[in-house]
């Protein structure tokens, strides 16, 4: 990603000889209002993306520059509903001479991304907040790569405000994967005495070490779920509000929100006959629901908020 870092760094030097108003978050920068213009580009669920360097560089030079976005939603998203998310190398239009740009990876990270304008180092701040030590971290990914380029997911679970790794899952992906597959990268351990307070997740339509980059290369995923040693799963980034499971239940049934979620939801489960045989009002961020006394048989749950269906789906009791 040397296009991108080199127009960063020029962009925050030419920031502070103009004495223009500091932009050190890669969020705030896709809608960065610079020169009179607006520089907009998606936000994936309050996960930041490199992608907006190059909106904002078009604002400052005021030439009319279009620059293209590298991340967009897929729809629909893994098993057809809702969107995923799609992370591109896209060729991006030259701003002027001191910028040719071309084939452009892009970044996504659920970490905020910052840039120290004394030392132009690139840093992750905060991420995901965990409530368990995660055991490993599920995706369903879509691939396409050009020519021998490669994609890349990243996992990094880290302690306090000192960014202390505590443990790492990383992976490239060589081939074309033409339908939804899921993957699951195991958590492998640099510190088991410590336990993480945040999960970074970065993905790139580029690997980090390669010097070369083809237009065309993207990466999709939808339903990012951590997992835990206990059995209790969450997702992380999904158009779900919650993972419902096990779709086959026996005793007990697991409803578990969607990391971040802030809605004050309810959960109804009904026979086949469209009665109400359990409701849980006001859903916990984690909760396991006794239906041991349920007869073997189909059933349909909702979650609800404000009277809304959020999500709906099916379940077997054996």
């Amino acid at each position: 990603m040397k296009n991108t870092l080199f127009i960063l760094m020029f962009l925050l030097a030419f920031t502070r000889i103009n004495a223009q108003t500091n932009i050190a978050n890669f969020e705030a920068w896709h809608n960065a209002s610079v020169i009179g213009q607006l520089a907009t580009f998606p936000v994936p669920n309050g996960w930041s993306g490199t992608d907006s360097l190059f909106g904002l560089a078009g604002t400052f030079f005021g030439n009319g520059t279009q620059c293209l976005p590298g991340i967009a939603k897929e729809t629909p998203g893994n098993g057809g509903s809702g969107t995923a998310m799609k992370v591109m190398t896209v060729n991006q239009p030259a701003i002027d001479t001191t910028f040719p740009a071309g084939a452009t990876p892009t970044l996504v990270s659920s970490a905020k991304l910052d840039i120290d304008q004394t030392t132009f180092d690139f840093n992750y701040i905060g991420g995901i907040p965990l409530n368990y030590v995660p055991y490993s971290v599920s995706m369903w990914v879509k691939n396409n790569v050009v020519q021998t380029d490669s994609t890349q997911i990243e996992i990094v679970s880290v302690e306090g405000d000192d960014n202390l790794t505590v443990a790492v899952a990383d992976t490239l992906l060589w081939n074309n994967l033409t339908s939804y597959t899921k993957i699951t990268l195991p958590m492998k351990w640099v510190d088991s005495l410590i336990v993480p307070s945040h999960l970074r997740i970065n993905i790139s339509s580029n690997s980090n070490g390669s010097d070369t980059a083809f237009a065309g290369t993207y990466i999709i995923v939808d339903d990012i779920s951590v997992n835990f040693p206990n059995g209790v799963s969450q997702y992380l980034y999904s158009s779900n509000v919650a993972m419902v499971y096990p779709t086959e239940m026996t005793n007990t049934l697991q409803v578990n929100l969607n990391v971040g979620n802030k809605e004050v939801l309810d959960f109804y489960l009904y026979d086949i006959n469209g009665r109400l045989v359990k409701r849980i009002t006001g859903l916990e961020t984690l909760n396991k629901i006794d239906v041991s006394a349920l007869k073997s048989g189909l059933y349909t749950y909702q979650i609800i908020h404000n009277r809304k269906v959020q999500q709906l789906g099916k379940l077997v009791k054996d």
